[in-house]
């Protein structure tokens, strides 16, 4: 009997996963695929599961059969482990692995010792790491997987620090004085995101829109630059940093669909405050988390991790004259909600600008040339960091199969340190005049500047289980397909043992 992965996802969804590129790797690996109904588990009972021996699911939040995966986990492999896909569907747990401090990442070894050959460069086309084939638009750059570095000599190039932006949990029932004294205890200041605290679709319209991943500021720049004169964008936004609160202390209400849950608003004051908790955006209707939004130039990051594969794909972003043109436009309000992709559709010139962010790299060149062109604030990190860093996420939230969007922020000029505006002052929201790195806010905050020497600073804003892989092209696919079927066999042939173990036992018992 063939090895069979169940897909446990919405309609939407489906047709999005199962391509014809990922099926065919799926079947040349001898692995079978069998789409489940979204209400498989609805009635508590196993018997759709019969013969499926792993299963990919992403469901709406109130859609029940996460409780019951986790049930039936013990003898099947899900994936992702539900537990993991649900931390990181809040917007107030997604990022605990950045608490804190956030993530040193330290750079490899320069060299193998003299009595090891030098590593041969993996195969296949590269993102960051020199010369890769021309692609066209709309393809990324596949990061291939890596051992781990011989032992050789120290370690050169610079460290790098990954953060995420402070963020504050906005509650129903909340006054603006409460709402703006939990902004400024959270250290998060002016302007800032607005976006609902689930990231998943809820109540009617669920089923419609599960399938849909969660926009990030990628999404948002066509949006902002169309809207920006018409008091109108199309985006959709995402992020979040270390947990304001526990997993589960903030109920979640339906609010139904796509729209509202990958909503986002730019608040420019603490008029915003009093537009945004009486409940004249429903789409940004408390419980929200409230996001300080990191100046990062033009492009940002989206990286997409599939198991021991990573992929890097240079975005569009909302830049901060974007930004205060949204503020501008919303008046005395000092709330500018952005609509969703889905709300883009219908305004051409939004569309396309989301479909060119939607591109990757640039016109006529490869990835390479992409990331490192105009619109940085800065230089992306490495190679070596952007693998690290995918390899300490995975570990810690639990999760094969997602992406993550990561901000360079603006570097600070000259006037600006003198005048004490160093990045984690504006964090802490102290003004101080000490030395480069000798900030009292570096120290408290343990983060450290760009205004001196330390590691290379960077934020991830947004994680998001099992995305849009297809947007990425037929490579993509089968490297999907691959990881898939790899954990389907394995399952499959840990289960088989499992049940010739059993055998085994009962025939000794009888015996």
């Amino acid at each position: 009997m063939r090895p069979t992965l169940g897909l446990l996802l919405m309609p939407h969804k489906q047709r999005r996963v199962a391509t014809g590129a990922l099926l065919g790797e799926l079947a040349a690996a001898g692995v079978d695929c069998r789409p489940l109904p979204a209400d498989a588990l609805a009635d508590g009972s196993a018997a759709a599961l019969a013969g499926v021996d792993a299963i990919l699911c992403k469901l709406p939040a109130d859609a029940g059969a996460l409780d019951a995966l986790e049930r039936l986990s013990a003898r099947l492999a899900v994936i992702d482990p539900p537990a993991a896909v649900r931390a990181v569907a809040r917007r107030d747990t997604m990022l605990a692995p950045l608490a804190g401090a956030g993530l040193l990442l330290e750079p490899p070894p320069s060299t193998p010792p003299p009595s090891m050959p030098a590593p041969a460069p993996a195969p296949g086309p590269s993102a960051l790491n020199g010369p890769a084939p021309r692609q066209s638009p709309g393809q990324a750059g596949l990061i291939p997987a890596a051992a781990e570095p011989p032992p050789g000599g120290p370690a050169t190039g610079r460290a790098v620090r990954v953060a995420a932006p402070p963020q504050a949990v906005l509650l129903p029932g909340m006054d603006p004085a409460e709402a703006a004294s939990a902004l400024r205890a959270a250290g998060v200041g002016f302007p800032c995101l607005v976006k609902p605290l689930d990231t998943r679709p809820q109540g009617a319209g669920a089923h419609a829109a599960a399938g849909s991943d969660g926009a990030g500021l990628g999404d948002a720049t066509g949006a902002a630059a169309a809207g920006a004169g018409t008091a109108a964008g199309a985006a959709g936004g995402s992020g979040g940093e270390a947990p304001s609160a526990a997993a589960g202390q903030h109920a979640v209400p339906a609010c139904g669909g796509l729209e509202a849950n990958h909503a986002m608003g730019v608040m420019g004051g603490e008029a915003g405050l009093a537009t945004l908790l009486r409940g004249e955006f429903p789409a940004l209707a408390p419980p929200v988390v409230a996001q300080a939004f990191v100046p990062h130039g033009e492009r940002l990051l989206k990286i997409y991790v599939i198991g021991p594969t990573v992929i890097a794909e240079p975005r569009a972003t909302l830049t901060r004259g974007q930004l205060a043109d949204l503020i501008a436009a919303s008046g005395g309000s000092q709330l500018a909600p952005l609509p969703g992709r889905a709300s883009a559709a219908a305004q051409p010139a939004a569309a396309a600008a989301a479909a060119a962010a939607d591109g990757g790299a640039d016109a006529g060149g490869g990835v390479l040339g992409g990331v490192l062109g105009g619109g940085w604030a800065a230089p992306p990190p490495p190679e070596w960091a952007l693998r690290a860093l995918a390899a300490r996420l995975q570990e810690a939230l639990g999760l094969s199969l997602f992406n993550f969007d990561l901000l360079v922020p603006e570097p600070l000029g000259p006037p600006e340190k003198e005048a004490g505006e160093h990045p984690c002052c504006r964090r802490c929201g102290r003004r101080c005049n000490a030395g480069p790195g000798e900030h009292p806010c570096c120290r408290g905050c343990g983060r450290g500047c760009d205004a001196g020497p330390g590691p290379q600073l960077v934020y991830v804003v947004d994680v998001n289980y099992l995305p849009g892989y297809d947007k990425l092209g037929d490579a993509a696919q089968r490297a999907l397909g691959a990881y898939l079927a790899a954990r389907t066999r394995a399952a499959a042939a840990a289960a088989g043992a499992a049940a010739a173990e059993g055998a085994a036992a009962a025939a000794e018992g009888e015996g």
